[in-house]
């Protein structure tokens, strides 16, 4: 029979906010430079396979809490997932200028018609 063969596996949950900084703005350069630096750090010395789960929060929650007056939940619900979405597509970029072979993985896709 095959050989069992036991990866090292890690999951790291990100939160939006983190990649916010501390300054309220909604992407801070600084914090997403250091985040991706301490993956790409921890990828490197412990060669193991990390799955990133970012979070949204720092576009829905921060910036558009005052929409839940207005929009149904389930539209705030489907806006958080693209707000993670955005967040998961800016840290898979940043680690690849670490030359860190990222892949973004997603369930949902844009709920919209097409472009024709």
């Amino acid at each position: 029979m095959g050989e069992n063969v036991q990866k090292n596996c890690v999951v790291l949950k990100i939160t939006g906010e983190a990649i916010s900084g501390v300054g309220g703005q909604l992407f801070d350069k600084g914090a997403i430079e250091y985040i991706t630096g301490e993956i790409a750090e921890c990828y490197r010395s412990l060669r193991a396979q990390i799955a990133i789960v970012p979070g949204g929060g720092n576009i829905m929650r921060r910036k558009g809490s005052e929409l839940l007056d207005v929009i149904s939940s389930i539209d705030a619900d489907d806006i958080g997932m693209q707000a993670t979405v955005i967040n998961g597509r800016i840290l898979c970029s940043a680690l690849a200028k670490r030359h860190i072979n990222a892949r973004m993985m997603s369930a949902i896709r844009a709920p919209a018609e097409p472009y024709i």
